[in-house]
């Protein structure tokens, strides 16, 4: 059985669409959660006044030029 070429590449071509908009929706969709995860930690970050990072205490103070 012949494929013929034009099948084969609208067959590819519609893949490859797909592929692309899934990919390009998880990217939208991974970058917002991590911008939201973040907002959350630093707000507690400035609640606290300190945030721990690998197992060592850092103080959060105010800088002034």
């Amino acid at each position: 059985m012949k494929i013929d070429k034009t099948v084969a590449a609208n067959f590819l071509h519609k893949i490859g669409f797909y592929f692309l908009i899934i990919f390009l929706a998880g990217f939208l969709v991974g970058g917002t959660f991590t911008k939201k995860i973040v907002e959350i930690r630093l707000n507690e970050a400035k609640i606290l006044g300190g945030v721990v990072i690998d197992g060592k205490p850092f103080d959060l103070k105010a800088r002034f030029n």
